[in-house]
């Protein structure tokens, strides 16, 4: 099943900054077909960055009568079972290969994370650069997701939460696909 995923961090350094909202958006055709989404109680807040709580408008204040990590996890492994009991999850995001795994792996542990979701990814973020190359995508336009989203003329007005992320992610990525059947 693909899906969707987006994270949250308290800062950009995997084992230091934690994560703070997990979404995960299941989709066929570009459709989503579920939705696993919570915010989560950091357990280490004195080394949460001010810099990443500028960018997602979150405060360790709110967060902290969020549900812990542990159940986090369990939530998300029954999620998963529920939903997908027989299927790994092919992940689709923007830098998710360079950020939001690595995260997700620490989270999860290894031994969770291999069996419930696979190495093979698409990364939203590799494959624009990729069309930006062959010519298919302006070589001014940027590769985060704001100026892509921008460039398709995608709604991205709740930037930095992981929910609204996924769903914008989805849009860049089905337009992506389009250019690529060009």
């Amino acid at each position: 099943m693909e899906a969707v995923i987006d994270v949250e961090t308290t800062g950009l350094i995997k084992g230091v900054h934690e994560i703070v909202q997990i979404a995960i958006v299941p989709f066929v055709d570009f459709k989503p077909v579920g939705r696993f989404v919570t915010y989560m109680r950091p357990m280490k807040p004195h080394l949460a960055s001010e810099e990443a709580f500028k960018v997602n408008g979150l405060t360790l204040e709110g967060l902290a009568q969020q549900p812990t990590p542990n159940q986090v996890r369990k939530l998300l492994l029954e999620w998963k079972d529920n939903c997908f009991p027989d299927d790994v999850i092919y992940p689709v995001g923007h830098n998710y290969a360079v950020f939001d795994s690595h995260f997700l792996e620490l989270f999860l542990n290894k031994s969770i994370y291999d069996k419930i979701i696979s190495y093979r990814c698409m990364d939203t973020c590799i494959l624009a650069r990729g069309l930006q190359k062959a010519g298919l995508i302006p070589k001014e336009i940027k590769m985060g997701l704001d100026p892509l989203s921008n460039y398709f003329g995608i709604d991205r007005s709740k930037a930095h939460d992981a929910y609204d992320d996924c769903l914008v992610t989805l849009q860049v990525y089905q337009k992506l696909t389009e250019l690529l059947k060009r």
